[in-house]
């Protein structure tokens, strides 16, 4: 029997079924932009609920204090006890548990002297640790940092180096900061001396790795660029890629005391040098803000935490500034700050400012998602119990829309949720470094929170990505149902 559709007809179909494709693909285009990640939930942990508590739990060890993560690890500070534990997650249970270490408990590091654990930051392999209450040479608080590196056969970390403060100045806290990349370390020495100035000045040095030798070495030393007094250049340090951030946050404005800024460097990759390119002052600065006090980088963004902004009308409510690089000139400028926005451009302020919330008491910013702590946050009536917001943008250099709040699960007060935080698409670390173990305070717990799922427009097939098996699913819906 001969087919008596129109060709007319059938161009008609062919010709809707073209748009649909254009449609689809321009869908699935825009949906690449615009994945939402979440709802975070807690993640897999031996105790469960998401919380890893403090694993030797004594007085005032804020277990948590320092966190950062790299991939399936994770570093967690306790410098109140001088100890560092790692926590690795099993790729095939998604399980959290202790890493392989030689400590007397499961997870930790062999303790070192000195705050050790005040700051961390890892790397794929590599975990750099800060001391900055030891005592090298003998010189008091002089500070050191330590290096540990996983074994990949064996998955054991070892301490591989001790780096003790190149100058052994007295006071001088060598690794009150520290952020590596590859193989660059950025090491904070918030109490040095540069110049004429008596006492925390600060400078911050860079170490490379030689891949012969396998040594960390010093290649240089940035002083504080404007030193007038006790700024703690280096309090703060972030690193990415030939990129540097300096928190100062100390540093006064005029007449301003402890206004706080913030310095980026660049590194030359003819020379290997690094070269202040800007300055961020805070940009309303009021006394004791301490603009600087946090900081992420992450690409072309810098976020800078301020929890002591007397921010929309608050006594220290805090707020965050968000900037973002020109690709084109190379200036760095105030981002879209998203919703609730500050007054000043690039200011993003919490969603219910309220009097010492301390909005931007930690900040951590993995690509298009921004976690930021607010540890002094009042939780279902207990002061300082802390909340933790994470925020989105749906597209390059877009706004930041809120995504989620989560306050403290188990509010008591003074828990300081939200003291530190660490976020990567994956994974969310939120320390409540403050929190009591029954009659054992301030102890410290951990909470691990994972995405729920992925939701990415126009992933028909539900593979988790758009592509052209998207289009034929959707066409064979549509001309088959």
């Amino acid at each position: 029997m001969r087919d008596r559709t129109s060709p007319k007809i059938g161009m008609i179909h062919r010709r809707t079924a073209l748009h649909w494709i254009i449609f689809l693909c321009f869908l699935g285009t825009c949906s690449l932009l615009s994945a939402q990640v979440g709802p975070w939930r807690p993640a897999e942990t031996p105790e469960g609920g998401g919380t890893i508590p403090n694993p030797a739990p004594t007085n005032n060890a804020t277990f948590g204090n320092a966190i950062s993560i790299s991939a399936d690890r994770l570093a967690v500070g306790a410098f109140g006890d001088s100890e560092v534990y790692i926590f690795e997650r099993d790729p095939l249970t998604g399980q959290w548990q202790p890493g392989n270490t030689t400590g007397s408990i499961a997870g930790q590091l062999p303790p070192l002297a000195g705050w050790f654990g005040w700051s961390v930051s890892i790397f794929e392999d590599v975990l750099a640790v800060g001391a900055p209450e030891d005592w090298p040479g003998g010189a008091s608080f002089s500070g050191s940092t330590h290096i540990f590196e996983r074994d990949t056969s064996t998955g054991q970390w070892d301490l591989t180096q001790s780096i003790p403060n190149p100058d052994l100045g007295n006071y001088e806290e060598f690794g009150k900061s520290v952020s590596l990349w590859e193989d660059r370390l950025a090491i904070g020495t918030a109490g040095d001396n540069p110049g004429p100035v008596t006492i925390y000045g600060g400078s911050v040095s860079i170490f490379e790795r030689d891949r012969v030798t396998e040594q960390w070495l010093e290649v240089q030393l940035i002083p504080h660029p404007d030193p007038q007094g006790e700024d703690i250049f280096g309090e703060t340090v972030a690193l990415c890629g030939n990129l540097l951030a300096v928190g100062a946050p100390w540093q006064p404005n005029g007449s301003i005391t402890n206004a706080g800024s913030v310095y980026l460097y660049e590194r030359d990759v003819s020379t290997g040098i690094w070269a202040l390119v800007t300055t961020i002052p805070n940009p309303q600065p009021e006394a004791w803000e301490e603009f600087g006090r946090e900081l992420s980088l992450d690409g072309d963004l810098l976020v800078v935490g301020v929890p002591l902004d007397n921010s929309a009308g608050t006594i220290s409510g805090g707020s965050v500034y968000l900037y973002q690089r020109d690709t084109t000139t190379g200036q760095w400028l105030p981002a879209q700050a998203g919703m609730p926005a500050g007054n000043l451009p690039g200011q993003l302020i919490g969603p219910n400012p309220t009097d010492e919330e301390g909005f931007g008491s930690s900040v951590s910013l993995h690509g298009d998602l921004l976690t930021i702590g607010a540890n002094a946050d009042e939780v279902a009536g207990f002061a300082d119990a802390g909340s933790v917001y994470i925020y989105q943008r749906a597209v390059a250099m877009g706004p930041w829309q809120l995504l989620q709040t989560i306050p403290n699960p188990d509010p008591q007060q003074f828990d300081r949720y939200g003291d530190s935080v660490a976020i990567t698409v994956d994974v969310l670390a939120v320390a409540a470094a403050f929190e009591d173990m029954g009659v054992v305070i301030d102890a410290g717990t951990l909470h691990l929170y994972e995405p729920q799922g992925v939701f990415i427009r126009g992933d028909c097939n539900s593979d988790g990505s758009f592509n052209i098996a998207d289009v034929i699913t959707s066409l064979d819906f549509l001309f088959h149902s």
